[in-house]
């Protein structure tokens, strides 16, 4: 559920076209002449295509509440090219009042400034670093990893027993019960799985009814896809919940949808338009 949603995400912000944008008299046209028109548009590195650096640099930010890019920039100070850093040794810290970014490339260390370094933000408590969505779920998953636990538990030994075999009153000694047990065993193991059942005087055979709504597992899965859902603001109804949508339709969900993700298209603009 979760990975349907970073890509889902991700994926609807990395097709929209970054352009760049010359004010006219008349409006504004296409900067096609700027050289880096063409770095955010289809190649801002060797390795990337526009959409790949910007799905990762969203899908990033997403799980680890920060993503990182530096701009490499020629003797000129126009950048040449953008290049992913990688999260987890990528740092934000203060130096004479400046914020700076520390990271490892290999095995040597860099230092770049504010003004070097693209950087997104998932939600955000002091505007300087971003919170990571796995310790916003972290409850949720360890509430989704006890109902994956049961529920597998319960798959694996076929959901439930087909029967409840009803043992007589004069059967109190566990060892009897521990006999019983096995010679039925023994009689409808796969071998003998269509055996005609005998049943000593007093026992008998009860179905045994027991669905998947009454233990509420299926709520519980369906619970799990919404808190999923909540926490990366996503609708419900796109990873895979059966919840009724509040929506007319599927453009209006549509619509929705790239509202609920236009917090993402602002932070890129402002943040690629200030560095």
């Amino acid at each position: 559920t979760v990975f349907r949603g970073l890509n889902l995400i991700a994926g609807a912000v990395g097709k929209i076209p970054l352009k760049i944008h010359r004010y006219t008299d008349d409006g504004s046209e296409d900067a096609t002449a700027l050289p880096t028109y063409r770095l955010l548009l289809k190649k801002p590195h060797p390795f990337h295509t526009a959409y790949v650096f910007k799905h990762t640099l969203v899908s990033n930010a997403l799980i680890y509440g920060n993503s990182f890019a530096y701009i490499n920039r020629n003797n000129f100070g126009t950048p040449s090219d953008l290049m992913l850093l990688d999260n987890r040794s990528t740092h934000v810290d203060y130096h004479n009042n400046q914020l700076i970014y520390k990271t490892t490339i290999g095995n040597t260390q860099f230092v770049f400034p504010y003004s070097d370094v693209l950087h997104l933000k998932g939600l955000s408590l002091n505007g300087i670093i971003g919170v990571p969505l796995l310790d916003v779920l972290s409850n949720a998953y360890g509430y989704g990893l006890a109902v994956h636990r049961y529920s597998t538990q319960f798959f694996r030994n076929n959901c439930k027993p087909s029967i409840v075999i009803e043992l007589a009153p004069h059967y109190k000694d566990p060892e009897k019960i521990k006999e019983f047990r096995r010679l039925w065993t023994e009689q409808h193991n796969q071998t003998n799985a269509h055996a005609p059942a005998f049943l000593t005087s007093g026992n008998k055979v009860v179905p045994y009814s027991n669905t998947n709504d009454q233990s509420q597992l299926i709520e519980s899965l369906e619970h799990d896809i919404i808190i999923v859902a909540n926490a990366l603001g996503v609708p419900a109804s796109k990873l895979g919940s059966k919840q009724n949508t509040s929506y007319s339709s599927l453009e209006s969900e549509s619509t929705a949808f790239l509202q609920d993700i236009d917090c993402w298209l602002v932070q890129i603009e402002q943040e690629f338009e200030d560095k």
